[in-house]
């Protein structure tokens, strides 16, 4: 078996290097030829210099993230000649025909899918701020409100998640719907597919979707073709191919484990054992979840058939869906639930009962014309009134961002950030580092986690408001990845999340302001490079 799984690994090496070759081998063509021709002709040199132009007043002129912008118009000035007609073919964030098809018939899915819902909608809340977020989120993203009778339990490490993993599918009766960024070879590999297995054996519908490029290092050996001889139906999200295209820079970043459409869970953790600290990386590594359990969980299902139908061609059968998950619910109702205080924090709330509060699980997708979390964010920031608190793995944010943060600081609120002080992207942290001095001198407060690495997605408003899910604070999730999260207001799990923020909190280092400027001069434009190009990269 190692020995099959070492070819395996091979030949996902030579994978990524024959296309790692054929695509820069289409760059070089691609720019030796706009070269020669502009060397060959002063007719086509005018012309894509003008080119050039044309092109950098497009950019400046649409509609997209300025830090984009900024770093599309500093590519074409360094080489003006290769880069606008380079920005036109493979740059453009345009939407095609094909997805502005697959967009429209998710919308008229989620509409079918949530007809119930919108014909009674829960309440919303009484404060002004919240109930303002809740209505963005219903209109730019489609999907439902609930409240009061859904268990929302926080899930503080990848240990966690991991063990209410493995409980929720050995509970599956109906069906089993995975989707992950990351799939790698171990041990917490190696307990999932056992359950996937024997539960496909037993009749149970199981399904996996996983990001080509996030898996591609890390592969289990004959991944899709166990899965597939195991009863297991597998999709892949994006997968890599010769041809260069822009499409690459969108990933599925989603994190979704969902059971019988009563469980749903998402947070930071992959299926890679470092996650839960049975691989030693980069030190501790901290991570952080939520797993429910009751309706909300159809909010999941339905964006997790969504994309099964949008990747495999296949309609989704939502009278089906819907009666699986109506099945599940009222096993939930009888007392055929799953026991989720084992995997919460010592005397949470939040494992005892159903939620008081609100949550609206949602996703996030790239090709749509909104930005549903980088919005929510700076909305959530913008209104805060005494604290916010942020746990992200990367720092790598636009001015809107920045200005969000800073003015909320100049306001009087506490802002504290907690970001990794062992890197996972050594060039990624130089960037995050980047901005810690506006923030310092703003009165922001920034800590390192000593122990190792942070991976953990979460920002809690006024100990009140939250969002936790697979959302990072930087360019890729907030603009390029497909992402998903959930967004609470009141519930008794927002406690548990405060309370282990500040313990995170006294683990970790603050950074100064004169820490900071003894960095030399070198580093502070390496980083200021970083920063500028992070949106390419």
């Amino acid at each position: 078996m190692r020995r099959r799984g070492q070819h395996e690994d091979y030949r996902n090496i030579i994978r990524v290097i024959i296309t790692a070759l054929a695509l820069l081998l289409q760059v070089a063509l691609f720019a030796h030829l706009v070269i020669y021709l502009s060397e060959l002709s002063p007719i086509f040199y005018a012309i894509n210099m003008a080119t050039a132009i044309a092109v950098i007043l497009h950019i400046v002129n649409r509609p997209i993230q300025v830090n984009y912008k900024l770093a599309w118009i500093i590519l074409i000035s360094i080489v003006p000649i290769v880069g606008g007609i380079f920005y036109l073919f493979y740059g453009n964030p345009r939407r095609s025909p094909q997805v502005q098809a697959r967009l429209s018939a998710k919308d008229v899915l989620l509409a079918r899918a949530f007809e119930a819902e919108l014909a009674n909608p829960v309440p919303l809340p009484d404060e002004a701020m919240a109930a303002r977020q809740v209505r963005y989120l219903l209109e730019s993203t489609g999907y439902p409100l609930c409240r009061g009778d859904t268990e929302a339990v926080y899930l503080p490490s990848g240990e966690a998640q991991f063990a209410a993993m493995l409980a929720a599918l050995e509970s599956a009766r109906d069906f089993i719907y995975m989707e992950y960024f990351i799939i790698s070879e171990g041990e917490m590999w190696d307990a999932v597919f056992a359950i996937l297995a024997a539960k496909a054996a037993a009749g149970v519908d199981c399904r996996v979707i996983y990001d080509d490029i996030g898996s591609m290092h890390f592969l289990p050996p004959n991944f899709v073709r166990s899965l597939t001889e195991a009863g297991v139906r597998v999709l892949t999200y994006n997968p890599l191919r010769l041809a260069l295209t822009l499409r690459y820079n969108n990933r599925d970043h989603r994190k979704i484990l969902l059971v019988d459409g009563r469980i749903a869970m998402t947070g930071g953790t992959n299926i890679a054992d470092e996650y839960i600290n049975r691989k030693l990386r980069f030190g501790h590594w901290k991570d952080t979840g939520i797993i429910l359990q009751g309706p909300a969980a159809w909010n999941f299902q339905v964006m997790y058939l969504s994309l099964w139908s949008e990747l495999s061609g296949e309609a989704v059968d939502l009278p089906q869906a819907r009666r699986h998950s109506r099945a599940a619910l009222d096993r939930l109702a009888e007392g055929e639930r799953l026991d989720l205080a084992p995997y919460a924090l010592p005397h949470s709330a939040a494992a005892a009962a159903p939620t008081g509060g609100w949550l609206l699980p949602f996703d996030d997708t790239p090709h749509d014309a909104d930005h549903q979390a980088a919005t929510l964010y700076r909305s959530m920031i913008n209104h805060a009134t005494r604290t916010i608190d942020i746990m992200t793995p990367y720092l790598v944010i636009d001015d809107e961002m920045v200005n969000a943060l800073t003015s909320s600081a100049r306001s009087g609120v506490r802002i504290r950030i907690i970001t990794p002080h062992i890197p996972d992207k050594p060039y990624v942290h130089a960037a995050t580092r980047s901005y810690y001095s506006i923030l310092i001198e703003h009165g922001i407060e920034i800590y390192e986690y000593t122990p190792g690495f942070i991976h953990a997605k979460s920002l809690i408003v006024d100990r009140s408001t939250a969002v936790i899910g697979t959302v990072n604070f930087d360019y890729r999730s907030l603009y390029l990845h497909m992402e998903n999260a959930v967004w609470l207001h009141r519930c008794p799990m927002i406690a548990d999340m405060t309370r282990d923020f500040e313990e995170t909190v006294v683990v970790s280092e603050l950074i100064t302001y004169e820490s900071v400027r003894r960095v030399s001069i070198p580093v502070r434009l390496a980083r200021s490079l970083l920063r500028v190009i992070s949106p390419l990269l």
